[in-house]
């Protein structure tokens, strides 16, 4: 089969002029949403390309060609703190240095902040989730990153723009939890560990970034973690113009009973177990809840649609005498039963509990 080249870069146009305002976005962006805001003063693009086996890949990539207006920002010295014989690869940087960055990288309050990278999205989620740890929500990722905006021949430029500096200032710095409280959750199974690096650091193989070994002391995986590798969060569409067919795929952590708080009767969220849409159409997924025992009656049940990309915590509605007997007992055990758009099925064990 012969092989076509792909469309060649447009390079970059001049800076249009601030039109209308982009919209707020703090998840996802669209390609076609951003190329239009190209230029305008009240967005902020940073590239955050990446890769863990050639630290200056980024830069790099970033010389050769960019999206124009955007800024660069390294993931191991920008958005990391330095390593310790203790710590991780990229260990968090204090509140203090993480707000000096964002300022010299020209994120004010009132910024539209659009981050992205090679593809997948896992570098440019880690700048995504700083900025919202900080208290800045006007942040969202590129979807398919800059494989998908060179696919689509949007233009590129090699000028590395003036940033004008910034105040930063942190308005809510959301707490997070360090290895001695993860320890001391342990026994009382208090946390949700998720663990996003590669499946062969997970089970403590060789990392594939590191040939000839892993000397990272953090290779292996926490007690009670699930692994879900970050690099199969957002997969590349397939090339070609016939979409994929609808999937859509469940992550459960670990294997023990998921447990389900009841903030208002006759209505439950599992966040332990969430839905992603990946390729093509919308996604329909049906949701049953039935009791533990098998053949009996359902308790309740949704349909949830997702959009290509979209994620959500499973959520169903109980009947009326499902509702009354929680009420009365105050807790019940139940399974969860999801149908995915393959054909296929996935039966989850929750607790439900009441609150007032």
């Amino acid at each position: 089969m012969p092989r076509t080249s792909p469309p060649a870069p447009k390079r970059a146009a001049a800076p249009r002029s601030a039109g209308q305002a982009p919209a707020t976005h703090s998840t996802l962006v669209e390609t076609a949403e951003l190329a239009p805001h190209l230029g305008d003063p009240r967005l902020v693009i940073v590239d955050v390309r990446h890769d863990l086996a050639d630290s200056a890949f980024g830069e790099a990539a970033y010389a050769k060609s960019h999206i124009p207006g955007a800024v660069f920002a390294h993931v191991d010295r920008d958005l990391s703190a330095p390593r310790s014989p203790h710590s991780g690869r990229h260990p968090l940087p204090t509140p203090e240095a993480a707000a000096k960055l964002f300022g010299r990288l020209g994120i004010g309050a009132t910024k539209q902040v659009v981050a992205y990278d090679q593809g997948n999205g896992v570098y440019a989620s880690r700048l995504w989730w700083m900025l919202r740890w900080l208290g800045h929500d006007s942040v969202a990722v590129l979807d398919g990153g800059f494989a998908k905006w060179m696919r689509e021949g949007r233009p590129v430029s090699t000028d590395v723009p003036h940033v004008a500096p910034a105040k930063f200032v942190a308005t809510n710095v959301l707490p997070t939890v360090n290895a001695t409280g993860i320890a001391a959750s342990l026994p009382r199974h208090g946390l949700l560990l998720l663990d996003a690096r590669t499946a062969e650091r997970y089970r403590g193989d060789a990392d594939p970034s590191d040939p000839g070994g892993d000397p990272d002391p953090s290779s292996g995986s926490d007690p009670g973690g699930a692994s879900n590798p970050g690099g199969g969060a957002t997969p590349e569409p397939p090339a070609g113009n016939d979409p994929a067919p609808a999937q859509a795929s469940l992550s459960v952590a670990g294997d023990r009973p998921l447990r389900a708080a009841v903030n208002r009767i006759g209505r439950f969220s599992v966040p332990r177990a969430r839905l992603r849409c990946r390729l093509g159409s919308a996604c329909t997924i049906g949701v049953k809840v039935l009791p533990r025992r098998r053949g009996s009656s359902r308790l309740g049940g949704a349909t949830l649609r997702l959009r290509p990309g979209a994620e959500a915590a499973l959520r169903a509605r109980l009947n009326r005498a499902t509702r009354r007997a929680l009420r009365r007992d105050g807790r019940m055990r139940v399974r969860l039963r999801v149908a995915l758009p393959d054909g296929g099925t996935r039966t989850l064990r929750v607790v439900l509990v009441a609150r007032s």
